[in-house]
């Protein structure tokens, strides 16, 4: 069985710790550590989810690329994903899921639902499968040694996600596969504008910039539940949660 490094990283909230992990432990597939880096580990979470396959590095200045970087480093030897606090794995089946199409000479990427209240956005097939169409939380990197890891771009607060994938990309090639494999919940500083994104937005070029005024005034205006619908409308579908299986036969 190949072994799979199951990278976390969070700013210690406890709840979404809880989440994440309750997910992580109900998997079929056993062959795998969960390298835990937080700001913060409240002691309750220590003694009802420390275990074998899990262990936790607390890092209380990180940055998330610092965070995410610290765990590669811990996982270099192993298939590793990145499933953030607060994210789930999709069902108890997931690990073994991957498991089926683990490729020592390519990344794989699978299905990331996207999840806001009862609405969940499923990009449409021709959108997964783009060329320039990747999603982190459900990118799976093959094992590489210490000296060849790819690691992300610290100074680098808007695309380092994708140019740590388009490295391993080009260095491993990649296989998609149309299958739901993480629910990625919506709602956090990543995928939402903000005073903050649109400064170091406006660093990066006029577009970028002009785009995510919009999207911050469009947020305003309609709220998070109808933002989310406008802004994934042309690219995902958006399902309840029971429809899935009808998509992904």
């Amino acid at each position: 069985m190949k072994k799979i490094s199951i990278i976390t990283i969070s700013d210690g909230n406890s709840k979404f710790l809880r989440r994440t992990f309750n997910s992580i432990d109900s998997q079929n597939y056993k062959n795998f550590k969960n390298i835990v880096v937080s700001k913060k580990i409240e002691k309750n979470i220590l003694i009802n989810y420390k275990n074998k396959k899990r262990f936790f590095i607390v890092r209380k200045k990180s940055s998330i690329y610092e965070a995410m970087n610290l765990g590669a480093r811990h996982a270099f030897k192993d298939f590793v994903i990145y499933l953030n606090s607060g994210d789930i794995f999709y069902n108890s089946n997931s690990l073994e899921l991957i498991s089926r199409y683990l490729n020592y000479n390519s990344c794989l990427m699978f299905v990331t639902a996207l999840k806001n209240g009862n609405d969940l956005f499923i990009p449409k097939n021709k959108t997964f499968f783009k060329n320039n169409f990747l999603s982190h939380s459900s990118f799976i990197r093959p094992p590489v040694t210490r000296k060849n890891n790819i690691l992300f771009n610290e100074k680098n607060l808007i695309t380092a996600d994708g140019n740590w994938m388009s490295a391993n990309v080009n260095k491993f090639n990649i296989r998609k596969y149309y299958k739901p494999l993480i629910v990625f919940y919506l709602g956090g500083i990543s995928n939402l504008p903000t005073k903050k994104t649109i400064i170091i937005k406006a660093k990066i070029g006029c577009l970028v910039f002009f785009k995510e005024v919009v999207k911050y005034f469009l947020l305003t205006i309609v709220g998070i539940k109808f933002f989310y619908r406008i802004i994934y409308f042309r690219k995902y579908l958006k399902v309840k949660y029971y429809e899935c299986n009808k998509i992904f036969k």
